[in-house]
């Protein structure tokens, strides 16, 4: 480009020639505007002439020589901005190119004359439109104070409830610790009152708030007797503290004696003032002593005699007429009693005859207490045996001889926690018994622990000594914690070889899941130590937590082909009338004869609890021919059962032969409950056989919870064959504990026929009789046939625990005639006997006949 201008200057110098004229043409208009050179201010740019628009762009547009003036097309409008806050006011302006001074072109202040005043100031609370939205001081200006609404206009506002505002708000208040601004008698500055609420709003109500305002005063009573101390110091509180009393019945002149008071009478010689009168023993006292005449200056008063009645000693009288002799001053309450010689020395009015003071007088002065110096001896006393005692005065020291001592191997075996007998498992004519140990450790597996054990001992047995030695064959558990010998049966001869078998329960077994359980069907003679894996048939739960053999037994015959049945428990079965009910419990009937391994689940019939938790197979036995009509009939307990909802506890009886597959006990043929809640009735039951020779087999019920004696005294039920359900208060005899708390009914037996008086008798267990020491437990012999009540003291034997905790009753079962002598013996368990170490346990065989 710059070598063509140098090409052009030249010509341009030639224009600009001086010699040529300059003066402005009138004709010539280089630029062609229309405008020539002597009107046009610049020639030489069309867009610039006279007629041209002003506009802001530097350039005198329309040569009017002003440039970029205030009538340019384009120029601004400027507003006034007098306070100089950068807005100015609509009204006052001026066009321009440029801002002039003091103006601006936003026209939005409100207050042109305020600095302070414009659009996007702080509001505050000034009185001025700060922010020039047309609210003056409205609640968003930056210093607005925060208003509490004061609801119940007391001057104390809600926190919950506020307003910002430059001034108050009517209903507001500045304050914001109301804790109830819809009552105006709550709120901080009011007192606390007895009111149930919290007056001051401290958060502390009534007598929490030790600055409580209460028009009640309470005065210290120290002795109880409803009087305060008379001039204690009195406290103020809503409610009666503990010790005090209201501070009008102020006024006890002793508050450390109950007995002194103004409301009580004044007594006499007693140098107290009991009515807090002022007054000792004044004459006028409403309660005046009785003074009786001692003619033989012993202490005591002639009895009989006429007193005179003053507050003052009556020296010589005496305040009693307890002397039944007063002319003899060895005759008195506190003299010594000489038996036998006609005189009431001691004034008790018992026959003098009478030195035990049972009941009954010496024989040796025409009574019938064959023992005067022993209260357990009289003719209402069951004979104990081995005490060395004719308990029931029938000329017969213990009669009742006992046969055998037999005690656990070792520290916690538990032996005895189930017996059994009334079977030959060994063929030799003589009755046999078994002994159940769940707590005895394997012989057969190393650090194997609680297998449990169950002690076969052949008949006759005569021995004192440990099960490992008197048994003659010892069945152990197969795996730890199985626990066999939580129950024992002898069932009869399955296989059918002459001799009775047993059945053995083990309810710690697992095969089935953790302790479903099993039961061990096993067939004899028996020697030396079998495990429980040699079983002829072995019998498992279902699952987990059955608890299957806790209790087994033989049910007779009861589908007719001449092998015995079998019964085995589960109390802690979990299905119930088709509802899932935990512990509802199981009872299975396996039809004889039995082998192999067998689930429960196929037993051939599965009795069924009715509710939940109610433990149905806890006990079980075979009934026999309860309603008479020749097919042998079954007997199930379950002590939480409650029939019309209370737990009474329940026995139920099923006709034989029953359905197969579930059937639940709600269908029983029959079913007796217990007379009160708690009985537990159903914890034992047992088949006695036909004891009032009605041609129908009876039952015998326990209920060791029943207080028919006393407070969980227990007591067996006898019932009748085919007698209608309902309530064990109509049963045909009832047995009841001699003492609170013996538990009679924790476990019951037919007793076979112990006296040989062709009539069946009934075998009582009593865990908790403390006859031998605490909880040393008993076991009685009831002869049938009975009717009524019977209480166990008058039961024709007793035997005992031999010492505190022996638990003897826990188990208890007829030996079956063990020594051949034609009387039917028993054997009774102990499972918390120390005899061969702690907790080892012990089972007594008892001879029958003599008794």
């Amino acid at each position: 480009m710059r070598p063509a201008l140098t090409l052009i200057l030249p010509g341009l110098l030639l224009a600009c020639d001086p010699a040529k004229d300059d003066t402005p043409s009138e004709f010539l208009d280089r630029d062609n505007d229309g405008f020539p050179e002597t009107e046009d201010c610049n020639d030489l740019d069309a867009q610039i002439h006279p007629d041209a628009v002003e506009i802001c762009d530097n350039i005198d547009n329309n040569c009017d020589g002003s440039i970029d003036g205030e009538d340019a097309f384009d120029a601004a409008a400027w507003f006034v901005d007098r306070d100089g806050d950068g807005f100015g006011q609509d009204g006052d302006f001026i066009y321009a190119c440029e801002q002039p001074a003091g103006y601006t072109q936003d026209r939005t202040d409100c207050n042109d004359d305020d600095l302070t005043a414009y659009p996007g100031a702080a509001e505050v609370c000034d009185g001025v439109d700060n922010d020039c939205d047309g609210v003056i001081d409205e609640g968003t200006a930056l210093d607005a104070q925060l208003w509490y609404r004061d609801g119940d206009e007391d001057g104390y506002g809600a926190e919950l409830a506020s307003v910002k505002s430059c001034t108050q708000p009517e209903g507001y208040v500045e304050d914001n610790t109301d804790c109830n601004d819809g009552n105006p008698d709550m709120n901080p500055g009011a007192d606390e009152i007895c009111n149930g609420l919290d007056d001051d709003c401290d958060t502390l109500v009534d007598d929490d708030d030790p600055g409580v305002v209460s028009d009640d005063n309470w005065i210290p009573d120290a002795d109880g007797d409803q009087w305060g101390e008379e001039g204690a110091t009195w406290v103020m509180a809503c409610e009666q503290p503990l010790g005090y009393v209201h501070v009008d019945q102020e006024g006890d002149c002793d508050d450390d004696n109950p007995v002194v008071n103004p409301d009580q009478a004044e007594l006499c010689g007693d140098d107290i003032d009991n009515d807090c009168d002022g007054n000792v023993d004044e004459p006028d006292a409403p309660n005046l002593l009785a003074w009786y005449v001692d003619n033989d200056g012993d202490g005591y008063g002639a009895a009989g005699s006429s007193p005179i009645y003053a507050c003052e000693n009556q020296d010589p009288r005496v305040p009693n007429d307890l002397d039944c002799y007063d002319y003899d001053a060895d005759i008195n309450p506190d003299a010594e009693e000489t038996c036998y010689d006609g005189v009431d020395q001691n004034c008790d009015g018992e026959s003098d005859y009478d030195c035990d003071l049972d009941g009954f007088d010496s024989v040796d002065y025409g009574g019938a207490d064959c023992e005067d110096s022993e209260e357990l001896a009289n003719p209402d006393r069951a004979e104990v045996c081995g005490d060395g005692l004719d308990n029931d005065c029938n000329g017969d020291v213990d009669p009742c001889g006992l046969a055998a001592s037999l005690y656990g191997e070792a520290d916690g075996d538990a032996a005895g926690t189930s017996v059994a007998g009334g079977g030959d498992v060994n063929g030799d004519g003589r009755d046999d018994v078994i002994i159940g140990a769940p707590y005895h450790n394997s012989t057969l597996i190393e650090d194997a622990v609680a297998v449990g054990a169950a002690y076969i001992v052949y008949g006759p047995s005569s021995a004192t000594a440990s099960l490992s030695s008197a048994s003659d064959a010892t069945i152990e558990g197969a795996a730890e914690q199985d626990q066999l010998g939580s129950a024992v049966a002898i069932v009869g001869d399955q296989n059918r070889d002459g001799m009775a078998d047993v059945l053995v329960g083990a309810f710690g077994e697992d095969s089935g899941g953790a302790t479903a359980g099993a039961a061990y069907l096993f067939s004899g003679p028996f020697s030396g130590t079998i495990s429980a894996d040699d079983a002829i048939a072995s019998f498992y739960g279902e699952i987990t937590d059955d608890r299957a053999g806790a209790a087994v037994a033989n049910a007779g015959d009861i589908d007719g082909d001449r092998t015995a049945d079998l019964l085995i428990g589960a109390f802690q079965g979990g299905l119930s009338t088709g509802k899932e009910y935990a512990d509802a419990g199981y009872a299975y009937l396996i039809y004889g004869p039995a082998t192999g391994e067998i689930d429960l689940s196929f037993a051939d019939t599965r009795f069924i609890g009715v509710h939940g938790g109610e433990n149905a197979g806890t006990s079980l036995d075979g009934a026999g021919d309860f309603n008479g009509d020749g097919t042998k009939d079954i007997v199930i307990g379950a002590p939480f059962a409650r029939p019309d909802g209370v737990y009474y506890g329940a026995a139920y009886v099923v006709f034989g032969p029953p359905p197969e597959g579930d059937v639940s006990l709600e269908e029983a043929d029959r079913t007796y409950r217990g007379v009160n809640s708690g009985d537990t009735a159903g914890y034992s039951v047992a088949g006695i056989g036909d004891m009032n020779g009605d041609g129908r087999d009876d039952i015998a019920i326990g209920a060791p919870q029943s207080d028919a004696g006393a407070e969980g005294s227990g007591a067996v039920y006898i019932v009748a064959g085919a007698a209608s359900s309902g309530s064990l208060s109509g049963a045909t005899a009832i047995l009841v504990g001699e003492d609170r708390d013996d538990s009679a009914g924790s476990a019951v037996s037919r007793g076979g026929d112990i006296d040989g008086d062709g009539v069946p008798d009934v075998l009582v267990g009593a865990r908790l009789d403390d006859y031998g020491g605490s909880n040393a437990g008993a076991g009685y012999v009831v002869f049938g046939p009975l009717l009524g009540t019977v209480d166990l003291s008058e039961a024709e034997g007793k035997v005992i625990g031999e010492a505190e905790n022996d638990f003897m009753g826990a188990a208890i079962s007829t030996a079956g005639d063990t020594d051949g002598d034609g009387a039917d013996d028993f054997v009774v368990g102990a499972e918390g006997s120390d005899g061969n170490g702690t907790n080892s346990g012990a089972a007594y065989i008892i001879r029958g006949g003599g008794w």
